[in-house]
């Protein structure tokens, strides 16, 4: 968008947010009017740049929040914040200001709502006494947590705030990012050392030019901006000043500078000594800590017991505890898209020196995402589900890395630092940066050539190996550029690359058959001149520099795990991503394509592995099972505690955890009010395929097909055909369990482990004693004689990767399986229920009413039948075959799928042992 088009936007957005003011509603029409209006008195506006505007307002219109869910322990807390204490604040309306002109307006008016419960959860800084809050933020990878913790702390200034800390992950570069976006969004000027005394105002610094207002900084915006002794020799903070910003890595020695300098300038009792195990207490200055990515070096991953006055908890987790502990007044907000290390920390813990871990005991807050947000569900869905059938597959997956052995190719997965790339260019990474070249084309004819665009490559940790594909990259990139630009003879070739890309990649996108080849070829020519290369690490001298709006950065960035974690890409379009990782925290995070791609999601692309892609699946699948128990949590008024509690023993752990464990740690996994289903199967292992088939056999000739009846549905609904067995003794599940042989990426179904967790629910609740079977058909191939029963399976045909030794079929079931054998008693209950959270949860969705469910949620079925003592689980059974199974025998693979009704009781749940084996295997 350019100027001219931006001040039309502004103004016709002042024009609609005036509307919305009076409760009127915003449509297609009213803002081609507001749009013709606005351009009145802008001679220069043509036809293509009103509708350009037109479209984005309609965009920006169109988006849609759900509601936030707060889980809150309110023991010495005092409700302060109302409309009265806002009547005088200064710095969150500029900064809203700012917001308006870029986001939706659900998105602004969501964060509006979302950082006053926030704020609120806090203490009121003019509250008197001692007091420490500390609280945790669960966003979503790339949705814009920096956004909303600057909006929080905008309001935290407002509201009697003195010092701000954030801490801004590990490397340079990020915490220089953040720097620059606080600058915009708080400080309102520059902070380069070579303006920071001019005060070159930017950002909200131009909407409210007051400098009274004007918050401190003791640190800046280039990377080697950070606290130091240097900088904090001439620093001192007195109550009645504005506030001061600090923004830091989570790194031991500036920590450490900095509580040093807190104690000797700033605490009441200035005779520090670093040696001394003692803290001296700062009065009257209100501090609030963020710390983003909360999750990354903050835990104390020492050993610990809960007794131990004496401990010594790591570095950083000790340095950011020793500063909270020398204010009297204090609050701390986690942030982070990954909260499982956190709500595993002892919320006993406590030490003499550093006092109180930072379990988040005070609150818990689920943000939710924008509709126009691109998370795991929208990307790694499972597409052989019927519900998924409209979305867009923006997945391709790269097998030409390595040969069948995985040990030699361009890139296998388990080379090492030394590894020696070979001079050439995979097929797949070739074709994903004629992809990009193509999005940057696109994008500019779309009329979004001045905005940054970006793709990602990361394929190792290695900088020596990232060097080398740099260097292939360069030369890829510069032989385009040579031969497009100068025409030389085989630039049409190169063309005719490009078109088949287009012609394959992209028949699907809003543009393909309108816009003609030549303007397209045009716009690729353009597009590479602009496009640069650079290699993001310890070692390079490359950096991503998104401070000048005004000149748009086209680049291929190369890099591991400078990448990996916080730093954002601006405008990615296309990823290139081989790194592998089983530990839930790292792929979440890893996962830069996540965020925002307004007016371009449609010509994103992901070029990974088969083996990524099932785990971004699973992953995906784990956050929406823990989100739900959040929210279900939320509204039966829990605590943090409790749900860290439930956390800790959930079956997602078999995903997601593996995660911060020590050398050997024993698990403790509860099944109760939880669902899982086999969806990876033995490819090759005929003696695991007979043996889950004679399971199988065997439990379905101890039911007794006399005995079985057609699938029981509640209210008459109607459902596939097959058999169901009503009260059947647990002994048969667990022999059956017990029995089958679960493929070992079968992450979150491990039979062994569910048979054990049934076994000791029955003997010690005497719960799980009963449970219904169903066994479900299919339109496949019929076998015969299973038990006397002839059985038509399921055909499936996912790809299987030639070198795998599994199959992954997705699942087969839908949530609506759990409604076997369900009353009707059960379901009324369990229905209302569903729509109790959803109509919870509307939020500003135009179209909540055409989404009303139909049939009651899986979540509240489980808890529809925990209700009752003798709560029965559900095991469905299933047969298959694969059209590229190889095994040639006759008999089809198993799978099952179970339902655990929500216990009422206090279960523990089972012991399961992870060692250090599998943690050294996570990379």
């Amino acid at each position: 968008m350019n100027s001219i088009q931006q001040n039309l936007l502004t103004v016709a957005q002042v024009f609609l947010n005036m509307a919305t003011e009076q409760g009127i509603e915003i449509t297609p029409d009213l803002i081609a009017q507001n749009v013709d209006i606005a351009s009145a008195n802008m001679p220069a506006i043509n036809r293509e740049d009103k509708e350009t505007v037109i479209n984005e307002l309609i965009r920006r219109s169109s988006a849609w929040m759900e509601k936030d869910k707060v889980i809150s322990d309110e023991t010495n807390h005092v409700a302060w914040l109302n409309t009265e204490r806002k009547n005088d604040w200064r710095y969150w309306p500029r900064y809203k200001q700012l917001i308006s002109e870029k986001l939706p307006d659900a998105a602004v008016s969501g964060l509006d709502e979302s950082t006053d419960n926030i704020l609120g959860l806090l203490e009121d800084p003019k509250r008197t006494g001692n007091w420490d809050r500390r609280g945790m933020v669960v966003g979503h990878v790339q949705s814009g947590k920096t956004g909303h913790y600057t909006g929080l702390i905008n309001k935290g200034a407002d509201a009697g705030y003195k010092i701000i800390i954030v801490l801004a992950g590990l490397h340079n570069n990020l915490r220089a990012q953040t720097q620059m976006r606080l600058d915009e969004g708080f400080l309102g000027y520059e902070t380069s050392p070579e303006t920071i005394d001019k005060r070159r105002l930017i950002g909200v610094g131009r909407i409210d030019t007051d400098s009274s207002i004007r918050p401190n900084t003791a640190t800046h915006r280039l990377e080697n901006g950070d606290f130091n002794k240097r900088t904090s020799s001439n620093l001192n903070v007195a109550p009645e000043e504005r506030p001061w910003l600090f923004v830091i890595k989570k790194n031991k020695s500036v920590l450490e500078g900095l509580l040093e300098w807190i104690q000797k300038n700033v605490a009441y009792n200035v005779n520090y000594n670093a040696k001394k195990p003692v803290l001296n207490s700062v009065h009257n200055l209100p501090l609030l800590l963020i710390d983003d990515e909360a999750d990354n070096a903050s835990i104390d991953t020492n050993d610990v017991d809960s007794e131990d006055l004496e401990h010594n908890p790591t570095a950083i987790n000790s340095g950011i505890r020793k500063i909270l502990n020398s204010f009297d007044k204090s609050a701390y907000v986690a942030y982070t898209a990954t909260p499982f290390a956190n709500v595993f920390i002892n919320e006993k813990s406590k030490t003499k020196l550093e006092g109180e871990d930072l379990f988040p005991s005070a609150f818990i807050v689920n943000l939710s995402a924008p509709s126009n947000y691109m998370g795991p569900d929208k990307i790694f869905f499972d597409e052989t589900k019927e519900e998924n059938k409209n979305k867009r597959n923006i997945r391709r997956v790269v097998n030409d890395h390595y040969d069948f052995s995985l040990k030699d190719g361009w890139l296998p997965p388990s080379h090492k630092s030394h590894h020696q790339i070979d001079d050439y260019l995979p097929i797949s990474l070739k074709e994903a940066i004629h992809s990009f070249i193509l999005t940057t084309a696109l994008r500019d004819i779309r009329g979004q050539g001045d905005k940054h665009a970006s793709m990602l490559v990361h394929v190792t940790r290695f900088t020596n190996v990232q060097n080398q594909v740099k260097e292939l990259i360069v030369k890829h990139i510069k032989h385009i550029r040579q031969n497009v630009e100068r025409k030389l003879g085989s630039h049409r070739d190169i063309f005719n690359e490009f078109k088949n890309v287009y012609n394959t990649e992209f028949c699907e996108s809003n543009d393909f058959g309108r816009i003609g080849w030549v303007e397209l070829e045009n716009a690729i020519t353009k597009s590479v001149l602009d496009i640069q290369v650079k290699e993001i690490n310890g070692t390079a001298k490359d950096a991503l520099d998104y401070s000048d709006s005004n000149i748009p950065q086209k680049v291929i960035a190369i890099g591991g795990d400078k990448l990996a974690r916080g730093l954002t890409l601006e405008g990615l379009t296309t990823s290139y991503f081989l790194r592998s990782s089983k530990m839930y925290d790292t792929l979440m995070q890893m996962g830069r394509w996540f965020g925002y791609r307004d007016g371009f999601d449609d010509i994103c692309r992901i070029y990974t592995t088969e083996e990524l892609i099932e785990w971004y699946e699973h992953i995906a699948t784990a956050a929406t099972e823990l989100r739900e128990e959040f929210d279900l949590m939320a509204r039966q008024g829990s605590t943090p505690k409790d749900f860290g509690l439930k956390v800790c023993s959930h079956p997602t752990l078999l995903v997601t955890s593996r995660l911060k464990m020590r050398s050997s740690e024993t698990l403790r996994l509860s099944f109760s009010g939880t669902t899982a289903e086999t969806v990876t199967y033995f490819k090759h292992n005929i003696s695991n395929i007979k043996s889950n088939f004679d399971a199988f056999n065997q439990l379905v000739g101890n039911l007794n097909l006399s005995r079985a009846s057609n699938l029981l549905l509640p209210n008459n609904l109607s459902r596939s055909s097959g058999k169901f067995w009503s009260d059947v003794d647990y002994k048969y599940v667990t022999e059956f369990l017990s029995a089958y042989k679960t493929h070992p990426d079968a992450v979150k179904i491990d039979s062994r482990i569910m048979t054990k967790f049934i076994q000791d629910v029955v003997s010690t609740h005497d719960e799980l004693n009963s449970w219904d079977v169903a066994l479900i058909g299919g339109n496949g191939e019929k076998f015969k004689n299973i038990n006397g029963m002839s059985y038509i399976v399921r055909t499936k045909n996912r790809a299987v990767q030639p070198d795998s030794d599994k199959i992954d079929i997705g699942s087969v079931t839908s949530g609506s399986f759990e409604l076997y054998g369900l009353s009707d008693d059960d379901y009324k209950f369990a229905m209302e229920q569903t729509m109790l959270a959803f109509k919870d949860a509307q939020g500003t969705d135009p179209d909540f009413e055409k989404k009303m469910p139909k049939e009651p949620k899986g979540i509240h079925i489980r808890q529809a039948k925990g209700r009752r003592k003798d709560a029965k689980g559900l095991l469905l059974l299933y047969g298959f075959v694969h059209e590229d199974d190889v095994s040639n025998i006759d008999m089809p693979q198993i799978g099952f799928a179970i339902s655990f009704p929500t216990s009422q009781s206090n279960i523990k749940g089972t012991e399961y042992r992870v060692n250090n084996i599998y943690q050294d295997n996570e990379f």
